[in-house]
């Protein structure tokens, strides 16, 4: 907000203002009755993004395990080309009306994006591009995933959100955060029978061997493509326990993305916070936020 209004500013527009009221239109003014108005700046977007280090060479991996899990109800989606997952209801990779999640290889990103337009704009030998160059590769050495949620009008206004100076800004914290943590949820690290029942009872999600094996069970049927056979009830039950070691056997199995990679339980992958390097070029106009 403080780098608007310096825009703002500029051009003597008055500034952005903290709601203190919402109302409810009468229709009197002109405007559709019952519409809601502020007296201050309504949010109608928000984007929230992080990125992510998983090691230079892990990144097709980890998005593969990654797409095969839910959040809340928006299914993962997992491009062809393997370089980018989303989340949405329909799980086809389009954007709902109330959030659009992604994660996606960073490096890949701006090979394909950035740097043909740094290359057309400054020239092959400029310092521009040889300055992108070096970014993109810091990205693949440290296998930078990058992870991005859009935050829709329709959700920020049933979440209470959409009114700045009437919440608290760091709601938008913890929503991120659980985005973040989609990758706590794997915790298998191979796909056979006796793993699935040693893991379910290793993290208390059933009490007896008996149950373990039958709910793993339910698991090795669903890999294969075969019918369960069980009541709504019954299923729901396995369901709600694989589900608590990142197997979601609501979905149809695409074994392409059960490979033997799950962060935290491999050696070869654990996600890290990416450090950002001396030498980066922070924004001009987000001098301003960072003082």
């Amino acid at each position: 907000i403080a780098v608007y209004n310096a825009l703002l500013a500029q051009y003597g527009l008055p500034p952005f203002t903290r709601c203190s009221e919402v109302l409810l239109r009468d229709g009197a003014s002109g405007g559709k009755a019952g519409d809601l108005v502020a007296d201050g700046a309504v949010i109608h977007r928000i984007d929230l993004t992080s990125n992510v280090a998983v090691g230079e060479g892990n990144v097709l991996a980890y998005l593969r395990g990654v797409s095969s899990q839910r959040i809340e109800h928006s299914i993962g989606f997992l491009y062809p080309n393997g370089r980018t997952v989303a989340w949405t209801p329909k799980g086809n990779g389009k954007g709902g009306r109330l959030q659009y999640r992604k994660a996606y290889d960073k490096a890949f990103e701006m090979d394909q994006n950035l740097l043909p337009k740094i290359k057309r704009e400054f020239g092959e030998n400029s310092n521009e591009f040889k300055y992108v160059v070096q970014v993109r590769d810091y990205c693949a050495a440290n296998g930078v995933v990058r992870m991005e949620q859009e935050l829709k009008a329709e959700f920020l206004k049933r979440k209470g959100l959409a009114y700045w100076g009437l919440f608290k800004e760091a709601r938008f914290i913890e929503i991120h955060e659980e985005f973040l943590a989609i990758d706590e949820r794997m915790k298998v690290t191979a796909m056979d029978m006796m793993t699935i029942a040693d893991k379910l009872l290793e993290e208390r999600v059933v009490s007896s061997r008996q149950a373990a094996n039958a709910t793993a069970a339910q698991a090795m049927l669903w890999m294969h493509g075969s019918a369960h056979g069980l009541s709504k009830r019954a299923f729901e039950t396995h369901a709600a326990r694989l589900n608590k070691i990142g197997i979601n056997i609501r979905n149809a199995c695409d074994t392409s993305r059960f490979a033997p990679v799950f962060v935290r339980q491999c050696r070869e992958v654990t996600k890290a916070a990416l450090p950002i390097p001396t030498w980066y070029r922070r924004p001009n106009h987000l001098h301003q936020v960072a003082a």
